[in-house]
């Protein structure tokens, strides 16, 4: 995080540091000066574990609502090569943090407990849906969730349908925890609506950055054939673009 931190007698002179709250450290900015840095030293050696866990928190705070409050998301080049084949050939449903991870989990308290609730989504070309998963864990000791404890609830929520189902046909979950749900957060599938179209926006600008096309149909490979064999070569920087402009690609369809 970064801070201005001025002077009660002379407002007028401030220093500007960084701060990593997440490991208690100094962050150093491009353009800090000498006298910066030595006054962001000094200013950390004056903070004790109590001001370091404000300060977490408050970055996280802070960072979590500029988060929910973006909306410039076809500007967004993510990265998404590690995800294709999963994607495309497996139905692998993308969690919503695990491209934006800062994004605020949704929370509800049941039975005492606070429940912090992950949502993902298929976003594969051939099947448009409009269902997300979701997964609905306690926080651990250090901060961490589980979704193996036996406190977990699982559920597929239909967002436009504003209905929940077991996660697999026939399986059982638990309708009072999602009833619950349902009525403390009553705009989550408003929320998720959103979530799922910021997430098939961003993927779809990176398979047209990347130049990936899916001519037939996922659902009709057969035989473990790879999904490779469906796309085109990974385009390098400094390669010819395939656009034919005869242009290198980092100068031409990447910009």
């Amino acid at each position: 995080m970064r801070l201005e931190i001025s002077s009660v007698e002379k407002p007028h002179l401030f220093y500007t540091i960084g701060l990593d709250t997440e490991n208690g450290c100094a962050a150093i900015l491009d353009k800090s000066s000498p006298i910066e840095r030595n006054f962001a030293k000094s200013f950390i050696d004056e903070l004790d574990n109590h001001d370091w866990a404000f300060l977490k928190l408050y970055n996280r705070v802070i960072t979590n609502k500029k988060s929910e409050e973006f909306t410039e998301f076809e500007t967004l080049e993510v990265d998404f090569s590690e995800y294709v084949q999963m994607i495309e050939k497996d139905g692998y449903y993308v969690t919503y943090v695990e491209i934006f991870p800062n994004a605020k989990y949704p929370s509800i308290m049941y039975k005492g407990e606070r429940y912090y609730i992950e949502d993902e989504y298929y976003i594969t070309h051939n099947i448009l849906t409009t269902n997300c998963g979701l997964s609905c864990m306690v926080r651990e000791r250090g901060g961490s969730y589980d979704w193996e404890n036996p406190k977990s609830r699982f559920a597929i929520l239909d967002y436009e349908k504003q209905a929940y189902t077991p996660f697999n046909e026939g399986e059982y979950y638990d309708q009072a925890f999602f009833a619950e749900v349902q009525k403390q957060l009553p705009d989550l599938a408003a929320l998720m609506k959103k979530r799922h179209a910021n997430l098939r926006l961003v993927y779809e600008n990176y398979c047209k950055r990347a130049h990936l096309h899916f001519p037939v149909p996922i659902s009709s490979i057969q035989n473990g054939k790879s999904l490779n064999s469906l796309l085109p070569p990974r385009v390098g920087r400094n390669d010819p673009c395939p656009c034919g402009s005869g242009k290198k690609y980092k100068k031409c369809c990447m910009l």
